[in-house]
């Protein structure tokens, strides 16, 4: 399990934000923002002031950087959080995709239904590996296949096996640098999938009815504190602009490996960091990506 870094100060920020999105939950988000034209500045508009920069910041985070110089800045971009006396699960290696950039591209859709079949573990390795995983090693430091903020890789990536062969239905975090899956939690199909689809939420009718098939679920997380310390504020941003880079690596690798995919984002927070036993403050959920084998029809531009 991960430590619990939050402070006091942290907490009872969280919870005057808790209590005031639990306020406005029945309001209709124009009303709401009516209002807030007129009135006070919504939480997104402070956020994005708050995160904007100027000459000040760019002075600053040029003497940050040189403060960050050497051993600490290398150490910080080695961050390897894991999940140390947790079973590792290893992967296929060395496993090639045979498709062209732009066949990819052209042929990528978000597929809400998915066929019974199950994700295979040499398809998981390989959406995996080529999606998220260590491309090279420069110096010393390991690069993968997405850009990061400082290549401090705050996107922590765990993976739900709802429907796979030759690996375990449960919960699983990714270690890029070992190529292998943490064990988290090992449990009957079923329950995990009522766990998990649990804190989806959707006006769709029909979301309920394709998240039941859905074999391969890989969950994004952002870690802030990982690039805050570099970046400050800004880093938020970053965190948020990482997830989308690696959720967009994981459809077009899942569309090379003939599965197809389906991002999501509108889950219950809450739910889905106590699903993975994040404190939603220094880490958190952001992302969800959900595999599989195209059901035939039912696509979204």
């Amino acid at each position: 399990m991960k430590p619990r870094e939050d402070t006091e100060e942290l907490r009872e920020l969280g919870q005057q934000l808790y209590d005031r999105r639990r306020s406005l939950a029945d309001e209709p988000f124009v009303t709401a923002f009516r209002r807030s034209a007129f009135d006070s500045p919504d939480v997104a508009d402070v956020f994005h002031e708050n995160t904007k920069t100027d000459r000040r910041w760019q002075r600053r985070t040029r003497e940050n950087s040189n403060e960050l110089r050497g051993r600490l800045h290398a150490a910080a971009s080695e961050v390897d959080p894991d999940y140390p006396g947790r079973e590792l699960v290893s992967l296929p290696d060395d496993l090639s995709l045979n498709a062209d950039v732009e066949t990819v591209l052209q042929s990528r859709r978000s597929v809400r239904s998915h066929a019974p079949d199950p994700v295979s573990l040499r398809d998981v390795a390989r959406v995996l590996q080529h999606g998220v995983g260590v491309s090279t090693v420069d110096d010393g430091k390991r690069k993968r296949t997405y850009p990061s903020p400082g290549a401090l890789y705050p996107t922590e990536i765990y993976v739900a096996a709802l429907r796979t062969e030759n690996l375990d239905a449960g919960l699983y975090y990714y270690n890029a640098k070992r190529h292998g899956l943490r064990v988290l939690r090992r449990d009957d199909p079923q329950p995990l999938r009522r766990d998990i689809l649990g804190g989806f939420r959707s006006g769709k009718s029909n979301d309920a009815r394709s998240f039941d098939d859905v074999p391969l679920i890989v969950l994004l997380t952002g870690s802030f504190a990982r690039v805050k310390f570099k970046y400050g504020a800004r880093g938020y941003r970053y965190v948020l602009q990482e997830t989308g880079h690696v959720a967009q690596n994981l459809l077009l690798t899942a569309e090379a490996a003939g599965l197809s995919g389906f991002p999501y984002a509108a889950f219950d927070d809450d739910h889905m960091n106590d699903l993975l036993d994040v404190d939603g403050v220094n880490e958190a959920t952001l992302y969800a990506v959900l595999l599989g084998h195209e059901a035939g029809g039912g696509t979204d531009e």
